[in-house]
């Protein structure tokens, strides 16, 4: 009965170790795999926030590129600049204006 006893007790234990080998088998594989998914992840967010900072600086520089482009517009609609293109590119005069033309050139 004694030696019945041991050997129950022996193959309680054997199983118990196996069992607790199991558990920290899938503790461990589960460690590595969270870690694994963690240090991609990182890269990921890294990369990801690159081409977030080279989005905003691109925003930034067509903000400056409209602005420019509104201040020529605004030029361009006045009457100054249409006179300005009207005598200098077209030659046109007003009325009662004398042209001189300098014939040394």
């Amino acid at each position: 009965m004694v030696a019945g006893n041991l050997l129950m007790r022996s193959q309680y234990n054997m199983n118990r170790r196996k069992k607790s080998k199991f558990g920290l088998f899938v503790v461990i594989a589960f460690l590595l795999y969270f870690a694994y998914t963690a240090v991609g992840q990182q890269k990921l967010l890294y990369e990801k926030g690159l081409e977030v900072e080279k989005i905003q600086e691109k925003v930034k520089q067509e903000t400056l590129v409209n602005k420019e482009l509104n201040k020529q517009k605004e030029m361009i609609n006045s009457d100054e600049y249409i006179e300005k293109v009207a005598r200098e590119k077209l030659g046109m005069v007003k009325k009662g204006e004398r042209v001189f033309v300098d014939v040394g050139e």
